[in-house]
């Protein structure tokens, strides 16, 4: 095997493992938005938080990847990244509605 092709079989398996990163990490935020809808419904507004954060910074992170993908799957994951900061933001208004009410309730 000589260096092209072997470079060659590299980009390969980078574009490979780039698109199951891509796909891990969409899913990966999907799921924290689940416990975060969770965790609000019973009260937990600490953990919620942690969650919202760890899906903002997900977001980001696929942002920052999406650049170096194909036109193919920068489209598929630029729809679910859509869908993904329209589940978000409802998400943070509640969660800083209940932080709100549970300050002026302690005051």
């Amino acid at each position: 095997m000589d260096l092209h092709e072997q470079i060659r079989e590299l980009r390969e398996k980078t574009t490979r493992t780039r698109s199951q990163f891509l796909r891990a990490e969409l899913q990966t935020c999907s799921m924290a938005l689940e416990m975060v809808r969770y965790q609000l419904a019973i009260g937990n507004l600490e953990i919620a938080a942690r969650e919202l954060d760890c899906v903002a910074l997900g977001i980001k992170t696929i942002e920052r990847f999406l650049p170096e993908t194909s036109k193919e799957l920068r489209s598929e994951v630029e729809a679910k990244l859509m869908v993904l900061r329209a589940l978000l933001k409802p998400l943070q208004i509640e969660l800083e509605a209940a932080t709100v009410g549970r300050e002026s309730r302690t005051s």
